[in-house]
């Protein structure tokens, strides 16, 4: 009997040591899951060759801390990697191996892959992805520091692991911030900004200081020539299959149009006129790429220059503007009427476009000239031009990029003064101004011009509406100065909940406002024929909202087998990167899982939400087990003693 009470409670300890580890209350926590690059690599069949790719501009700055201009950051993406990146719609892993958040989404926890090196030898490690972030959510003269305010700090808690503790919730972060965010060294740029402090934000690095971790390595820039780049050997993932890589600024797409027919050129990171594509695609050696951006090309307007301060008579402007005739004139179909509200209808902006705000602004020059009216902007003298209320001149400059960088933009001004010189009553006068692009983003920037034709980014979630239209300094890429402390206080409320149904209410309400504001006008969404050679190259790789000119295009682009310089020397493909699992092991049953889904177009994005185990039927059924166990000991005990 002493055997059958011993093998009871041995019995009852060994369910109990089953049962413990999860009997304490499971803390919940928030698992990004990504892809991994090994779905678009694929191995390279030939090594060598220059890649030769025409800019539309020549770069105005390489301090990427700075750097906002499309061909600024493309340059540049050569040489730095990111925490994570889009491609092609889909969320993947980069630098960031695994990313989870607390319960409350004050702290995001981001593992770093190990074994990624600078392009001098020394390892990536937690401090410069810390060091980075740091500087992004406390230097607002950052291009990104939109993207970080609510970051209260970062800081690495071993070599391959970064704390990131937020001020408040930001349902943006993740999809936003760190698929922008580039991986700076530490150790260069931590001295310099000590150094100078905000004057760094005008600093130009030296040929030495542009180091990153990147798949290419800079060798030297020839202003208004050529940047050069080689290739990184010892890239961490897999080296590029091509040598070099040669971005040639050309402000004259006509002259590129001819390097592209020639072989001068193998690609171009933009789009051309929709006029000259049957020519380009007469040459059987030359291919052409239509990607939509959702980058919203608009009217920018200095809100705080006079009459433009004034949003009522921006909003007169906004019905004087036949944008149809700009899609179907200029365009020629290649590309879709701008949404008053900014937020494009297609994409991963579709699930939170509000289609209610078409009818709120349109074209009706009538309604524009009524409102001129109400607000006292009439023809006083009968020029035929309407006057301030006091009667003062009411002249509007309008600056655009040249004909030879983009021909939309300079007939779609044109548009823009004939249709404000023909509203009903007395037009608004429009003088026009062309500048070249590295000239003019300056300016645009600086808010030194009245108004002027830019094409602006977006991003893979709602919340960028804060970089483009919260106050500055918060909205740093608020061109226009706009402000509007209802669209502030909303748009912070959008950060702050990750309930997708209140977001999507935030998102509508923000766009009406912004329609009937009107800080900027928005014109059109650019579907771009993007000319690139088939005869040299091969192994291209075409995003949807991109140009062949792309972040895997560089990695696996290749010279074709009759051109390779040199035998094919196989070589082993990246070993996969398993995606992280966060869920306890062993577990007796697997527990229920909610599952927040992050619209990233075409894919989707999932954020797994393991929920709180509950494991109260395990530990009763378990602790009944036991009692039942003892209880037929201690009956057999009984027994054997009545004998």
């Amino acid at each position: 009997m002493r055997t059958a009470v011993f093998l009871a409670c041995i019995t009852l300890v060994a369910l109990l040591v089953q049962v413990l580890p999860y009997y304490q209350p499971a803390a919940s926590a928030l698992k990004i899951t990504a892809e991994t690059y090994d779905r678009w690599l694929t191995p390279c069949k030939c090594y060598g060759g220059t890649l030769r790719v025409a800019l539309p501009s020549d770069v105005t700055t390489l301090n990427w801390w700075v750097a906002g201009a499309s061909w600024d950051l493309m340059t540049l993406d050569l040489l730095y990697d990111r925490p994570l990146r889009i491609i092609n719609g889909t969320l993947a892993w980069e630098v960031a191996e695994y990313l989870e958040y607390s319960e409350d989404y004050l702290t995001l926890t981001m593992g770093i892959r190990k074994g990624i090196r600078f392009h001098d030898g020394k390892e990536l490690t937690a401090e410069d992805v810390a060091f980075t972030i740091n500087v992004l959510a406390t230097k607002s003269w950052t291009y990104y520091h939109g993207y970080f305010t609510s970051v209260d700090r970062a800081e690495a808690v071993d070599r391959y692991t970064v704390k990131i503790y937020f001020k408040k919730p930001d349902s943006q972060f993740v999809l936003n911030s760190l698929t922008v965010a580039r991986i700076m060294p530490k150790y260069i740029w931590e001295p310099l900004l000590n150094a100078m402090g905000d004057e760094l934000a005008k600093y130009s690095p030296k040929p030495e200081e542009l180091i990153g971790s990147g798949p290419f390595i800079f060798v030297e820039r020839v202003p208004g020539q050529y940047i050069k780049f080689r290739v990184n050997k010892d890239y961490w993932l897999g080296r590029p299959c091509v040598d070099e890589v040669l971005l040639i600024p050309i402000t004259d797409v006509s002259v590129v149009i001819l390097g592209i027919q020639r072989g001068d050129l193998d690609a171009y990171t933009w789009g051309v006129d929709a006029a000259v594509v049957p020519t380009l695609l007469a040459n059987p050696n030359v291919g052409i790429h239509v990607y939509t951006s959702e980058f919203f090309y608009h009217w920018g307007l200095n809100n705080q220059v006079w009459p433009l301060n004034i949003s009522k008579f921006r909003l007169a402007l906004h019905y004087a503007v036949n944008k149809e005739a700009i899609v179907r004139d200029i365009m020629l179909g290649y590309g879709m009427v701008g949404s008053p509200g900014v937020v494009a209808p297609f994409g991963s902006c579709a699930p939170w476009y509000n289609p209610n705000v078409e009818k709120l602004v349109y074209y009706d020059p009538r309604k524009a000239a009524e409102i001129l009216d109400e607000l006292g902007f009439t023809d006083k003298d009968g020029d035929g031009w309407r006057d301030g209320p006091d009667g003062e001149p009411v002249v509007v400059e309008l600056y655009s990029p040249t004909p030879g960088y983009d021909p939309i933009r300079a007939r779609a001004a044109e548009i823009i003064r004939e249709n404000l010189a023909k509203i009903p009553g007395g037009g608004i006068k429009v003088v026009v101004y062309y500048y070249e692009w590295a000239t003019l983003w300056p300016l645009i920037r600086e808010a030194k011009v009245m108004s002027w034709l830019l094409g602006s980014g977006w991003s893979p979630d709602i919340g960028w509406l804060h970089f483009r239209f919260h106050s500055r300094p918060e909205g740093a890429g608020n061109w226009a100065r706009y402000s509007n402390p209802e669209v502030d206080a909303l748009i912070k409320e959008l950060l702050a909940t990750f309930d997708m149904e209140k977001r999507r209410e935030l998102a509508w309400r923000i766009q009406e406002i912004i329609a009937l504001d009107s800080p900027v006008i928005n014109l059109y969404y650019r579907s771009s024929p993007n000319p690139y050679r088939r005869d040299r190259f091969e192994n291209w790789f075409f995003e949807s909202t991109a140009s062949v000119f792309n972040r895997i295009s560089v990695l696996r682009v290749q010279l074709k087998a009759e051109v390779c310089p040199a035998p094919v020397t196989p070589t082993p493909t990246p070993t996969p990167t398993p995606t992280p699992t966060l869920t306890p092991t062993p577990t007796p049953t697997p527990p229920p899982v909610v599952t927040v889904t992050i619209p990233v177009s075409p894919a989707v994005t999932t954020v797994t939400v393991p929920a709180p185990a509950d494991y109260g039927p395990i530990i009763a059924a378990t602790v009944s087990l036991a009692v039942v166990v003892i209880v037929v000991a201690v009956v057999l005990l009984v027994l054997r003693r009545g004998k």
